[in-house]
């Protein structure tokens, strides 16, 4: 949304792209009817990108849609036009590779891309389906969501998150956070575990507690499974059936089992 805390950063990464010599395109989505204003940004920065810029106006529902994955913008409730997004690993058919062999299919590449498209296929008189192969490997979501109120339907656009990442403006002053149009810690973890989300990454503090963020993160995070405060370069990796988080000093490792999407922690963390 257009405030300066959220959008002031992307001059400095089309002048980065730019210097890096980067020839790619560019696609960058905004609210609609904001194109005229970013288009100022362009000119008062005096950016000429030697790249292809694409600016796509959305609003509420898909907004992208590819073969692996899919994004989706829900409108929240801020002072002005604001989005939450949610990315979807779109769910796929995966060959087992012990199954196969078992049934004899293993280096029939044209049975099995038939199997992956969903098919039934026959073999030697027997009728085969993706369950006496394989399995459905459920597809991570991650849900990012600005600045904005809580209200109901937040709840239905997080739901089964296995990462949400929200703001927390506010620690138990959710009074302040309402007059304010943001959200109060209180609020976020009821959103977290209503939406049956896995894990819940903080941010956007409102720096009335710059003084006492320490004490505040210590307590939430001990008294709290699976919530992390990010910081500045804060890493989230999906690797291999892993998450790994990266926050300061400290490592944690989730492995996300693949058919179900629960999460435990590595065997290094116990």
């Amino acid at each position: 949304h257009w405030h300066g805390d959220h959008i002031l950063g992307l001059p400095g990464i089309i002048f980065s792209l730019i210097n890096m010599g980067y020839k790619g395109k560019l696609n960058i989505y905004i609210p609609r009817d904001y194109e005229k204003k970013l288009k100022y940004i362009f000119d008062g920065f005096g950016i000429e990108p030697t790249f292809e810029i694409a600016i796509k106006e959305i609003n509420e529902g898909r907004v992208l849609d590819e073969a692996e994955f899919e994004i989706y913008a829900k409108k929240v409730r801020h002072t002005i036009d604001t989005y939450a997004f949610y990315f979807k690993q779109k769910d796929y058919i995966k060959i087992d590779e012990k199954l196969a062999k078992e049934v004899g299919i293993f280096n029939n590449k044209k049975l099995l891309n038939r199997i992956k498209k969903g098919e039934v296929v026959e073999y030697n008189g027997k009728k085969i389906s993706y369950n006496d192969v394989g399995y459905i490997k459920k597809g991570i979501k991650v849900t990012y969501i600005t600045d904005t109120i809580f209200f109901e339907d937040l709840i239905d656009f997080a739901r089964d998150s296995d990462i949400l990442i929200s703001e927390s403006y506010y620690f138990y002053d959710p009074h302040l956070a309402k007059g304010h149009y943001h959200m109060d810690f209180i609020e976020v973890k009821e959103l977290f575990e209503r939406s049956n989300s896995r894990l819940l990454f903080l941010m956007h503090f409102s720096q009335r507690y710059d003084k006492e963020l320490d004490l505040i993160k210590d307590k939430i995070e001990s008294e709290n499974k699976n919530i992390f405060f990010l910081e500045d370069l804060s890493i989230i990796e999906y690797v291999k059936n892993k998450i790994i988080i990266k926050i300061g000093d400290r490592t944690v490792e989730y492995y996300r089992d693949e058919k179900t999407g629960e999460l435990r922690l590595s065997s290094s963390q116990l």
